[in-house]
């Protein structure tokens, strides 16, 4: 109540506490027809919140995306896939992410990532001041895509906005500010993907903001995605990578009258 600013003085007490982590990996292999390898990752731990979006349900849905494969038979997959449940990304500054990519190193070279942040999306909530409280306004959440290959960007981006999952963010950076970080080499070319909710880490985070429809669209989403990348051609991908280690090799050209 005075003008004067008042001195607050905070005593924050964190207890600190030390456990066993394990990140879950799944390996598919391939009809060998490709050496390159499609790694779908994503995070398991969900901090202090309830964590149905982020990131619950998207370790269900890969879960799922990995039955979904193993079933194909090993013909039809011209790539070497690996699924990998990460732990560290809340907790510990994506600890999991570091060891998984340093167990895996000699296949990881090759890798198309398809990395993960939280898939399902779901309907915008708002706070509703005349009822006080949050209520959901009917439309789709919109996604961001941040990538360091314009193909595969506009590949993921083409795919779920056929399925109703609107991306409006599509930045491309050398890293990811995601799950990303450390998973595989960034001369790889990779796409973080990640809805963003209004009630995004927080407590409001239930499975109530999750429906079967969107569960089943984010579900063939993602294979849809996945099942394009492994069509494409070898290399297709490595090509749009443009990076700072990629020389500069100049054209070949050549005139044929016929």
């Amino acid at each position: 109540t005075s003008a004067a600013p008042p001195n607050v003085r905070m005593v924050l007490k964190a207890p600190q506490k030390t456990f066993k982590a394990y990140n879950v990996v799944f390996e598919l292999p391939g009809n060998g027809s490709m050496d390159e390898v499609i790694l779908a990752g994503t995070h398991y731990d969900t901090g202090m919140f309830t964590g149905a979006v982020d990131n619950n349900g998207s370790v269900a849905l890969m879960i799922a995306w990995a039955k979904y494969f193993a079933e194909k038979p090993q013909a039809d997959r011209n790539r070497d896939m690996i699924f990998a449940w990460c732990f560290g990304h809340d907790f510990d500054n994506n600890t999991g992410h570091y060891q998984f990519a340093e167990a895996h190193k000699d296949q990881l070279e090759k890798a198309i990532v398809w990395d993960v942040d939280h898939a399902i999306g779901g309907t915008r909530y708002i706070y509703d001041e005349n009822e006080g409280k949050i209520v959901p306004t009917g439309r789709t959440n919109e996604f961001y895509i941040i990538s360091n290959n314009y193909t595969f960007s506009r590949l993921a981006a083409f795919t779920m906005d056929k399925y109703g999952f609107i991306c409006t963010q599509n930045r491309f950076l050398s890293r990811a500010s995601g799950p990303q970080w450390g998973m595989a080499p960034i001369t790889s070319p990779w796409v973080n993907v990640a809805s963003i909710p209004l009630y995004y880490h927080s407590i409001l985070d239930t499975p109530d903001k999750i429906t079967l429809d969107q569960l089943s669209r984010a579900y063939a989403a993602h294979i849809e995605i996945l099942e394009n990348i492994d069509r494409t051609p070898e290399g297709f991908l490595f090509y749009d990578n443009i990076t700072k280690t990629r020389p500069n090799t100049p054209p070949q050209a050549s005139i044929a009258v016929l």
